[in-house]
């Protein structure tokens, strides 16, 4: 199996950030995310911008480990393109993430 890490010029135009509640100054924290979405017929690219360490799953399959390394202080997109990781007619994605400092 392989994956495209993609390089792109734009990034996203806003985002959110997700995490425990109450918890965002703590350390040695592991949460997990999850959805399901339906196999399209157009390319599919995974977006990820985190500061902690994560292990992406699709169909309780290990894709990769992330983020993409970057200067301190400074953070940066992963973008995935799982097109073809995608086989069913609804994919489950999962997304475990830990903070180690």
């Amino acid at each position: 199996m392989s994956i495209r890490m993609l390089e792109e010029e734009c990034c996203f135009r806003s985002a959110s950030p997700v995490w425990v509640k109450d918890a965002e100054e703590e350390i040695n924290i592991t949460c997990g995310f999850y959805t399901a979405i339906p196999r399209g017929t157009d390319q599919t690219v995974l977006r990820i911008a985190a500061a902690s360490l994560y292990h992406l799953y699709i169909n309780g399959q290990f894709i990769c480990l992330g983020p993409v390394r970057t200067a301190h202080g400074y953070h940066r997109m992963d973008a995935i393109d799982v097109t073809d990781l995608l086989t069913r007619d609804i994919n489950h994605i999962a997304i475990e993430v830990w903070n180690p400092n």
